[in-house]
């Protein structure tokens, strides 16, 4: 029998999928497959002839559950053994190594979608209102949602108003990013985190209000080029500061990239985007012993990708829990592009990309042309290591250390250092240890082992 027409319909192949009914048919007969087999080929249609991350497909598939990575990849193996297809020669479901996964025959869309669910379609014209908020002019749109210029009718003044879009007001795994990001974004108050307003929801549609900012993104300053070192080491120390604040409160980013960093014309440059951000109670995390850092803030179901290429720490790519020492790689990885113009970890593809940072050691700034104060590379270096255990431990150690660079060059001095190896601990800090050299009035910085 055909299926029921005006439904969600894809061809696949010689495959026909109702995607609201979840059933499978070939030449007219019903493939038996189990539901969530049905879930995870219906996003993959919905999304050809993209690459499907594999933390999407999770969170499609899996949408009110925390699973492990490997769940997903028996799942494709049993979709497979349902479809007739196999890993070694596939026929339908192709794989990017260490990325997702995709459709290897041509998908058609037979019907229209079903109805959209109500609530403000996109963009929401200006002149229109979401609660007291007068909509004035789209700024920009994101995976999680349009971003608007609006007026606060109550108090008077501009803001920016973060829209979920229509089409996916009623999709539970949007909006739960959604609220995670709104609840991240008030957990914390610091003058380099983004303040958040208000939230509210309009026709269905729910909305977050933040400040409104004036400036670029860092990406759009590192188009132009890198940056003198002083001023990475500036933006750099007040991005560790944030951090330290959303860390204490018990917020990891976990998706730190130039994208997501803000420069404002007032000067202080600030975090935006806490959408992958996962929450955790930081009464949770055990009391540290005495003499060792306090324990990590863990707040990933191990199993779990989530991040962005280039950006990612080696534990996050592995799928492992990712603690605050995932922010300071994705620091490292910002600062180290900030003074060379270039990532650390780069590739043709977003496997080539995670292929280095899980082997690959960042490239000497100095080889590349920049004139990088070797204490500087050393404290960026710090920050790239693959074992968390051999990073700073903390955001705030990361900061005093920035902020003792910062204090030495403005006072004239050129620390001098041999080896990035960490050595000495300054309020459990890491930075060469430095003795005045005279005559010269320059500091001579030692590694001493412990």
């Amino acid at each position: 029998m055909d299926p029921v027409q005006g439904r969600e319909l894809y061809r696949i192949g010689d495959l026909l999928l109702d995607g609201a009914s979840k059933t499978l048919y070939r030449e007219g007969k019903v493939v038996p497959l189990a539901y969530r087999s049905a879930q995870l080929l219906l996003e993959l249609a919905r999304n050809y002839p993209n690459v499907v991350r594999r933390i999407d497909l999770i969170e499609s598939v899996w949408p009110r559950e925390d699973v492990t990575d490997q769940a997903l990849s028996q799942r494709v193996s049993v979709l497979r053994k349902e479809i007739g297809d196999t890993s070694d020669k596939p026929k339908y479901i192709g794989r990017q190594w260490g990325w997702g996964y995709y459709l290897l025959p041509p998908v058609e869309r037979l019907a229209e979608e079903p109805p959209r669910a109500e609530g403000p379609a996109a963009p929401v014209a200006p002149g229109s209102r979401l609660g007291p908020y007068e909509i004035l002019d789209a700024l920009g749109s994101g995976g999680m949602g349009e971003v608007y210029r609006a007026r606060d009718t109550r108090l008077g003044r501009e803001v920016a108003v973060k829209v979920l879009p229509a089409e996916y007001s009623q999709d539970p795994d949007r909006l739960r990013r959604f609220e995670r990001e709104a609840q991240a974004a008030a957990a914390t108050n610091h003058p380099n985190i983004l303040v958040l307003y208000d939230i509210g929801t309009q026709d269905g549609a729910p909305y977050i209000v933040t400040e409104l900012l004036e400036g670029e993104t860092l990406r759009k300053a590192l188009e132009r080029g890198p940056l003198p070192p002083a001023r990475a080491v500036e933006l750099g120390l007040q991005i560790a500061r944030g951090l330290a604040a959303a860390h204490e409160k018990g917020v990891i980013h976990r998706d730190l990239q130039p994208e997501n960093l803000f420069l404002t014309k007032e000067g202080p440059v600030k975090i935006l985007d806490f959408g992958l951000a996962r929450l955790r109670a930081p009464e949770m995390a055990p009391p540290a012993e005495e003499g060792k850092s306090p324990a990590p803030i863990t707040s990933t179901q191990e199993g779990r990708v989530l991040g962005t290429p280039g950006y990612m720490s080696p534990e996050q790519l592995r799928g492992q829990p990712a603690d605050a020492r995932s922010d300071l790689f994705a620091l490292g990885c910002v600062l180290h592009e900030m003074v060379s113009g270039r990532r650390p970890f780069v590739g043709a593809t977003p496997a080539d990309e995670a292929a280095a940072i899980l082997k690959e050691s960042p490239p000497a700034m100095q080889e590349e042309g920049g004139a990088v104060p070797t204490a500087l590379e050393l404290i960026i270096r710090r920050c790239l290591e693959k074992d968390p255990a051999e990073r700073f431990q903390s955001a705030r150690d990361l900061a005093f250390d920035l902020e003792t660079f910062s204090s030495a060059a403005q006072a004239g001095v050129t620390p001098v250092v041999a080896s990035h190896r960490p050595a000495h601990r300054i309020r459990g800090s890491w930075f060469p240890r430095c003795a005045l050299s005279w005559p010269s009035s320059r500091w001579a910085c030692h590694s001493f082992t412990a």
